[in-house]
């Protein structure tokens, strides 16, 4: 009997505990969470960006954003050949449950791609489908903006970087 008393409050404590950790553990992660969305700060990002190779002057990529909320960019991506814009691809930036999610529309097709790693002046995403690209990065040093993108197309790994540097608008 006395064992079976025993047995029984031990059960009763060991699961007591092991609810208390969790409870901790949750509070530990939901603090760091804050702590993310408190220091995370993507200003850096608000602007025009272009390309400072241009290609040989033939073509230049534009990548433009600004801030539409508290935790969202809005943005668009085009490029122009020989003095001619193409048609604008369409950005968004939200941050959603402490990450950042980067999607990008092509006539009627979203693909989107989640917070890999950030930190003041870098981000990087992976992108949730099988599609080209499968990683994506942004890096602010001294001024310029590296956007690079890599992943597999048609079994061949393929990469490329952007450097660009923030157009200032006259007025």
């Amino acid at each position: 009997m006395y064992r079976k008393v025993f047995l029984y409050v031990c059960l009763v404590l060991i699961v007591a505990c092991s609810e208390t950790q969790e409870t901790v553990a949750e509070r530990e992660q939901d603090a760091i969470s804050q702590e993310v969305k408190k220091e995370v700060d993507l200003d850096w990002l608000e602007g025009e960006w272009r390309d400072s190779t241009s290609f040989g002057g033939r073509i230049i990529f534009v990548e433009s954003w600004k801030k539409s909320g508290e935790n969202s960019l809005v943005g668009s991506k085009h490029q122009i050949a020989n003095g001619t814009p193409s048609s604008p691809t369409e950005l968004r930036l939200v941050e959603t449950d402490g990450k950042f999610y980067y999607s990008y529309w092509e006539e009627e097709n979203q693909t989107t791609f989640v917070q890999d790693s950030v930190s003041e002046g870098f981000l990087s995403f992976v992108n949730t489908t099988d599609k080209f690209p499968t990683n994506l990065s942004y890096s602010l040093k001294d001024e310029v903006l590296t956007i690079s993108f890599s992943g597999l197309a048609n079994g061949v790994f393929r990469s490329a970087s952007f450097v660009t540097k923030k157009e200032i608008k006259k007025n």
